[in-house]
């Protein structure tokens, strides 16, 4: 989720139990009206998501070196691609691009 601002049911967090899950934010959230109060809740619920047996990893990009993104546009932000490349390196962490040839696309049979 790259900034997330709705949020799931944490009565169904179980559903997505093995599915790991990466919540992204941007930079200010402390100077906003409403992103420490939508930015806990989602925290909060990556909680449950935890309890209930997911992987959850959570990237403040001021804290991996990527400053002044904007909120809900950060992928529209200058630097997008340095939030494209940290996105793609947790899919390939997670597995998440294993079947597939980064040159084809075509599903690879699994080993």
């Amino acid at each position: 989720m790259v900034e997330p601002a709705g949020f799931g049911d944490p009565a169904k967090a179980a559903a997505l139990k093995n599915t790991p899950i990466l919540t992204i934010y941007g930079d200010y959230i402390d100077q906003d009206s409403r992103w420490p109060n939508i930015r806990k809740t989602q925290l909060d619920l990556n909680q449950k998501y935890i309890e209930a047996g997911d992987s959850v990893d959570v990237i403040n990009l001021p804290d991996v070196g990527i400053k002044g993104n904007s909120h809900m546009l950060m992928m529209m932000d200058r630097n997008n691609i340095l939030i494209a490349d940290l996105i793609e390196a947790w899919l390939k962490k997670k597995w998440f691009t294993r079947y597939f040839s980064s040159t084809s696309l075509k599903k690879k049979k699994p080993p």
